[in-house]
């Protein structure tokens, strides 16, 4: 016999002629989706991550951990967060996702406290679109600043650039053109 929590009950396990028999009885849309789940993880051989909403942004170490050790940038960074009215703490953990093409926006920054369910609301706020274990968010096009075109010059001389360092690769010229313009344009102002 052995005890299991499942959405807060708590449910004793028994195996009974090779089956296993809970107490209280586990409903059967709870059954099906406990045992995709159990199948999962055998066939992966690892278990699920348990990522609460306190320890989404563990091990993510100081905003200088965070952009690689560029003292620069992080600098930077906090100081265009400071102009904007929000002071970067030790623990603070920065998603450059969420940021604009100002730098240092206070969206940008989570508190330790502050995990999955917050990433959330920002996301859905600011209509950026997320996809990763734990955490869909689909995005908001009507939210989403369009870009500005670039000046045809600027564009061609960067389809050049991509172009000369291979960086290019299999594109056709015109998906170049449309990959400069949303790297390297700017959003609209509103």
């Amino acid at each position: 016999m052995f005890f299991m929590t499942i959405n807060g009950t708590k449910y004793s396990v028994n195996i009974v002629d090779g089956q296993k028999v809970y107490f209280p009885p586990l409903p059967e849309s709870l059954a099906k989706k406990f045992m995709s789940k159990c199948q999962d993880m055998l066939e992966s051989r690892k278990p699920p991550g348990h990522r609460s909403d306190t320890q989404f942004h563990a091990g993510r170490g100081t905003l200088l951990d965070q952009l690689e050790g560029d003292v620069n940038w992080t600098n930077h960074i906090a100081s265009q967060a400071r102009k904007r009215g929000y002071t970067v703490g030790a623990n603070d953990v920065y998603i450059g996702q969420l940021d604009d093409d100002k730098g240092g926006n206070p969206d940008a920054f989570f508190k330790p406290g502050e995990g999955l369910s917050e990433m959330k609301r920002r996301l859905q706020k600011s209509g950026k679109g997320c996809d990763m274990p734990g955490l869909y968010v689909a995005p908001d096009p009507n939210k989403i600043p369009k870009q500005k075109a670039l000046n045809p010059k600027v564009t061609k001389r960067m389809m050049d650039h991509y172009t000369k360092t291979g960086e290019a690769g299999s594109m056709t010229k015109q998906e170049l053109k449309s990959y400069v313009e949303k790297k390297h344009g700017r959003p609209v102002k509103q």
